[in-house]
């Protein structure tokens, strides 16, 4: 996605840019609440001036890239998980109208990685020229239209469009006046997994469960980061522990941090993610099997990897 920012021609130097990022992460910390941690926000290169970029733990698989004039933000998505089939938004569109509001914008330009850094020199463009190679390269920029079905395929989308975010904008505004009533306001609209909401009162974050319209622990939480919506790790009164996607206390954390990759199985039916903290030796399997039932269900699997080799199913983890 493509975020025009004019302020962003006003930064004329080096220091003015990492001047500008510090204060955006000072913004972004206060508004989900979080602590500020040293790895809240991590930067990948800030000695060259053409590659400002960073990533901000609670938007997960997702990159901030400063240009002349505007932001790309790439993501690990499909170009295809923008799009749904049944007229409403879905979870990336919800997540990347969220950091749209956060830097400032109204609207976007949603456009697949052909349109950016795998078929454009981003660094040399400012947004006009970008937008003009754009129109040579494939005519007349459309706007996003929730009811069409454009396929389930990338390269049967259109490269780029124009996203004005109404229906977001609408949905944001219904759920703010559900959590209202409850006591709280609302960040946004993406969740951290699943059902499971950031929500703020007197300054805090907690976490909400839409599905019941409860929280899920009691108390604020201090950091939270979601695991490739396969689990989420919450870090309260000093205490952290990692929940399933479903809502599953499934450890407490004593050191380290969860991270996240992709697990060859065994079983080439399943697909699985493997959550894992180097630091504490924890470990678990989630395994989807929605293929091959009515309703996507995941199945965590537990071992200490630095024991044993073996998978052990636990029971009461099964949903």
């Amino acid at each position: 996605m493509i975020l025009r920012v004019d302020e962003l021609h006003q930064l004329s130097s080096h220091e003015e840019k990492i001047a500008y990022i510090r204060a955006l992460e000072d913004r972004l910390i206060k508004k989900y609440g979080i602590a500020k941690r040293e790895d809240a926000i991590t930067y990948e290169d800030f000695d060259d001036e053409n590659n400002m970029r960073f990533d901000f733990k609670p938007y997960d698989i997702i990159s901030l890239n400063m240009y002349d004039g505007f932001w790309e933000i790439e993501s690990g998505y499909h170009y295809s998980q923008y799009f749904s089939d049944d007229g409403r938004s879905t979870g990336v569109r919800r997540l990347f109208f969220d950091i749209a509001r956060d830097l400032g914008c109204n609207d976007g330009y949603v456009c697949s990685e052909h349109c950016t850094w795998n078929g454009e020199d981003m660094e040399s463009l400012n947004l006009q020229e970008w937008l003009e190679h754009m129109r040579v390269r494939f005519g007349e920029i459309k706007e996003y239209n929730p009811t069409i079905e454009y396929g389930n395929y990338d390269d049967r989308f259109p490269e780029v469009f124009h996203d004005d975010f109404a229906e977001c904008k609408q949905e944001l505004r219904e759920l703010e006046e559900v959590v209202e009533k409850l006591g709280f306001s609302t960040n946004g609209l993406d969740t951290i997994c699943g059902q499971f909401l950031v929500v703020s009162k007197e300054g805090r974050s907690y976490v909400l469960d839409r599905a019941t319209n409860e929280l899920l622990i009691p108390d604020a939480v201090d950091f939270y980061q979601d695991l490739n919506c396969c689990g989420f790790e919450i870090e309260s009164n000093g205490k952290r522990f990692l929940f399933s996607s479903e809502g599953h206390k499934i450890f407490e954390i004593d050191k380290g941090y969860f991270c996240w990759e992709w697990y060859s199985s065994s079983d080439p039916r399943f697909m699985s993610v493997r959550l894992f903290n180097r630091e504490s030796g924890q470990e678990a399997i989630a395994v989807d099997r929605g293929e091959y039932q009515k309703e996507i269900k995941k199945y965590y699997v537990f071992r200490k990897y630095v024991d044993s080799n073996e998978k052990v199913l636990i029971p009461e983890y099964q949903r």
